[in-house]
């Protein structure tokens, strides 16, 4: 069996050594610097499993061209899938490195110049900067650690944050020059818009933020539990002080976005079906479709035909402000993923897959002008990893002249970042 399939026109370019387990996280920040040849990565010595409040990375900084790999510092505050949300900032992304880390009783995060060391604290953990590095929105970490297995940060269990809606829980704007902070949207008024009766008993979190590419508006994310075990989400964007909030999507099923310009927004949207429909209201969850779950997982597995209709969905092309959206790669593009727009374009995006029936992720680019997919490449994706919290999904991510995509894979049985060469890829016709 292979375990990598590249196609035409995509050339490896570098991958971090196997003396231990190399990762970067989510898809939404690149790894690579303004240069696109120095690159951050986070490394454990364990292999994939469940993380512990014990457990420690290490922060590294690779040369592409040398190989050369340089130790920046540690952190108690990281997950498989996010990382410690280490990352460039702005403007200029070749100096300054900032991530989260767990000082005794607090989350806090670090701003670091890889050049001389220096180094400050800040108050709270980072989730989105804005380009300009003036400031970033930030979730409630210890919030999280309650209602978010997976996305958790561990060491941390504040009983102040446990249950349905405590007071005072939310998204919080950081200035990152004075560590200044304050609570700009609160979880409980974001219930309060609009409620539904399933939101009675469930537990209601804000997550999932991103920046606009001019750091003006951000997306996020209003989520709660339904009474049959799932997830109800809205989709919000809201002004960088946290003003001119606007509902852009509250169908209840929503998943990985991006934004394409400043004022759109890519999404993938799950069919709105009438399952969908019923998880609005509390006692339907809780007495009707709560006891048929178990049946259901038991006739349909993951790999189940009839369970990926069923959840069957699309990429969306949103306005913000806007009323209505707009189907993208309908019929072609069938599954969620993990998508961003090419540096400097806005009808190229890249984008991955879960795992097919094979344990192949899939990786690809598809044109908005064209509709054609450009498959760039697969990789195995070891089945006892698949459908955990320590899953490796491939997260693709851009470098900043687009030459160059840098995923995270478990096909040579390391958990290891890749970076390959896509111009020749891209440009073929």
């Amino acid at each position: 069996m292979e375990r990598q399939i590249l196609f035409e026109g995509v050339q490896p370019l570098f991958s971090t050594p196997t003396s231990a387990h190399h990762f970067f996280g989510y898809y939404d920040v690149s790894p690579l610097d303004a240069t696109g040849r120095y690159m951050l990565a986070t490394s454990v010595d364990f292999a994939p499993r469940m993380l512990t409040a014990e457990d420690k990375a290490t922060l590294c900084l690779f040369d592409l061209t040398t190989g050369e790999r340089r130790v920046l510092g540690t952190t108690r505050a990281f997950n498989w899938q996010q990382g410690c949300r280490f990352q460039w900032l702005g403007p200029r992304f070749n100096e300054w490195v900032i991530y989260n880390d767990r000082e005794e009783d607090r989350f806090v995060s670090v701003v670091l110049n890889v050049h001389t060391g220096e180094k400050r604290i800040l108050p709270l953990p980072v989730y989105s900067v804005e380009a300009s590095a003036r400031w970033a929105v930030c979730v409630n970490h210890e919030r999280h650690y309650w209602c978010r297995p997976g996305y958790n940060y561990l060491g941390i269990e504040n009983p102040r944050w446990k249950g349905h809606l405590p007071e005072g829980d939310g998204i919080s704007l950081l200035q990152l020059n004075t560590g200044e902070h304050r609570l700009i949207i609160k979880t409980e008024d974001m219930a309060a818009r609009n409620a539904l009766s399933s939101m009675e008993n469930g537990n209601h979190l804000l997550e999932h933020l991103m920046f606009n590419p001019s750091g003006n508006r951000f997306v996020f994310f209003h989520r709660w539990e339904t009474g049959d075990g799932g997830i109800f989400t809205r989709v919000y964007t809201a002004g960088w002080d946290g003003k001119d909030i606007h509902c852009l999507g509250e169908a209840g099923s929503y998943s990985h976005n991006c934004w394409q310009d400043n004022g759109r927004l890519l999404m993938w949207c799950g069919q709105v079906s009438s399952l969908k429909q019923l998880r609005r209201y509390g006692a339907l969850t809780r007495y009707v479709l709560k006891p048929l779950i178990p049946l259901y997982r038991r006739m349909f597995g993951v790999k189940s035909a009839f369970r990926q209709r069923l959840n069957r969905g699309n990429y969306r092309l949103f306005a913000d402000f806007g009323a209505d959206s707009e189907v993208m790669g309908e019929g072609i593009l069938l599954e969620d993923g993990h998508p961003s727009f090419m540096p400097g374009s806005r009808d190229i995006f890249l984008s991955d897959t879960y795992q097919d029936e094979r344990d192949y992720r899939h990786l690809f680019a598809y044109s908005l002008k064209a509709g054609r997919v450009l498959p760039l490449g697969r990789f195995y994706s070891p089945p006892e990893t698949n459908n955990t919290s320590f899953r490796c999904d491939l997260h693709p991510r851009w470098s900043r002249d687009h030459n160059i995509v840098c995923i995270d894979s478990l096909h040579t049985g390391m958990r290891q970042m890749h970076c390959f060469d896509v111009s020749k890829a891209l440009h073929t016709p």
